[in-house]
């Protein structure tokens, strides 16, 4: 935690204070912490690509993105958008690679994400 062997004074003083002084930033590490702060804000609110998830947990999915669904044949693909007011979280799914099967979508009643409605097909095999 320090750099050189603190004096008797100096434990004393950390003894009865619990908040430790504040380590000072040069101007490019406080950029640094800035850029990384505004991108780990960015990475929450953008939709972007969040990883794998179980085909069980399509439910459980609320946080807008990309992720790929494992599945026991093949993968799929999900697309999540969250939309203000009632309409709440809305969900897309491609069950496989083929490009025969459609896009489903559905969303959260109310926002309400027990309460999901059926999913609907996005685009009919007619249209291949």
């Amino acid at each position: 935690f320090f750099d050189r062997h603190l004096t008797e004074a100096e434990i004393l003083w950390l003894g009865r204070n619990p908040y430790y002084p504040v380590k000072r930033y040069s101007l490019a590490e406080y950029k640094a912490d800035e850029n990384r702060k505004l991108l780990e804000q960015l990475k929450k609110e953008a939709f972007c690509f969040r990883g794998d998830i179980a085909e069980s947990d399509l439910d459980k999915t609320i946080t807008p993105g990309s992720y790929k669904v494992i599945r026991t044949d093949f993968s799929a693909a999900l697309l999540v958008f969250e939309i203000h007011g009632s309409v709440g979280v809305v969900q897309f799914y491609k069950e496989d690679y083929n490009e025969t099967t459609p896009w489903k979508y559905r969303h959260a009643l109310d926002g309400d994400t027990s309460r999901w409605t059926p999913w609907q097909i996005f685009v009919s095999k007619s249209a291949f």
